[in-house]
């Protein structure tokens, strides 16, 4: 898998800062901060609804950056399982969002573009560049250059162009095998609506257009109700977040034949046991094709029990002695973890 790649390289060059044991920018010398630091507020952010498909359990959403994953695929040949995940778990869930990636292009494999709007190193597709992909519940988000004109003639078999709004132009099914799909193309954006399973309770065409509502007015989005939680974790490779849910076990729901890389978050855990919302990233700095440095961050909202600082280093930071942020601030809490 890729992500063994990631993971090998950044422990390694972790190695050093973990036997050093040394503290962030501003901790105290249990890890503690003052306050809760501030990232610029990421881009994906606008498209996270506050108010699932159907009957959900509040909110799931990933991103990817794929240059970043690509790169870090590179030479990725080794299978044995690792146990990182266990010894930091903190970057368990934004690993298992880059799991989830499969089945989120499989809900768009009906697309007529499906199979270019991934990212290949290996082949270019012209009018189509993506750079990053965010799953926003029913929706699949892609970023990056693309142009309108060859989506429209070469990537619209089985759709027609039906309404051009706020630079989107949007393209509805009008086959029986496209009936109810939809999606929209801008120069930078493409949202797509995913096929919806026996379950869900969502037409995809109506989520879409839902999408480009509510962010051109600006409301019913997560980003309206809890800014901190996208300006806490910031922009980064890899994310996987929830919003407003009962159980987050059970939502994420890590079932995997990879048993061995899955994130542990049982309900006894009490960091993910209790949470109502987070935000969990990575992010990656790679300089002259090797890993400089990793940055894993997570935001959480405990309406109830907040997790003492304790918990937090257990079932977040780990046992290894790593450069770490905890903030713990009314119901809010920030953890942030550095590799280097």
């Amino acid at each position: 898998m890729k992500r063994r790649t990631l993971i090998q390289t950044g422990l390694l060059a972790a190695g050093s800062a973990a036997g050093a044991g040394c503290l962030g920018t501003g901790e105290t010398e249990n890890g503690a901060t003052d306050s809760i630091p501030t990232q610029e507020l990421p881009a994906y952010s606008e498209w996270i609804p506050a108010t699932p498909s159907g009957s959900q359990d509040g909110v799931l959403f990933t991103r990817q950056n794929w240059e970043t994953v690509n790169r870090l695929g590179n030479g990725a040949e080794d299978d044995e399982p690792l146990d990182v995940i266990e010894d930091t778990p903190i970057i368990g869930l934004p690993l298992y969002g880059l799991q989830l990636s499969p089945l989120v292009i499989v809900g768009i494999a009906f697309y007529p573009f499906s199979d270019v709007i991934v990212p290949d190193e290996q082949e270019e597709t012209d009018g189509v560049e993506t750079e990053t992909m965010t799953w926003a519940d029913s929706v699949v988000v892609f970023h990056g250059e693309y142009d309108v004109s060859v989506f429209e003639q070469q990537y619209a078999d089985g759709f027609e162009a039906s309404d051009v709004s706020n630079g989107f132009t949007l393209f509805e099914g009008v086959d029986e095998f496209t009936d109810e799909l939809a999606f929209a193309v801008s120069e930078q954006t493409v949202i797509v609506g995913m096929q919806p399973g026996e379950e869900d309770e969502y037409a995809p065409a109506e989520e879409v257009s839902a999408t480009l509502e509510r962010a051109e007015a600006e409301r019913d989005r997560v980003v309206d109700q809890a800014q901190w939680l996208f300006e806490a974790t910031g922009d980064a490779d890899m994310t996987l977040g929830v919003w407003d849910t009962e159980d987050l076990p059970a939502r994420v729901d890590p079932e995997t034949d990879d048993s061995a890389d899955e994130p542990e978050i049982d309900g006894e855990n009490p960091v993910f046991g209790a949470a109502e919302s987070v935000i969990n990233t990575l992010s990656v700095e790679i300089q002259n094709d090797e890993i400089a440095q990793l940055t894993a961050r997570f935001a959480g909202v405990y309406p109830d029990e907040v997790p003492s600082e304790a918990e937090l280093r257990t079932h977040l930071v780990g046992e290894a002695e790593l450069p770490h942020e905890i903030v713990r601030d009314g119901s809010q809490v920030y953890v942030a973890v550095t590799f280097e």
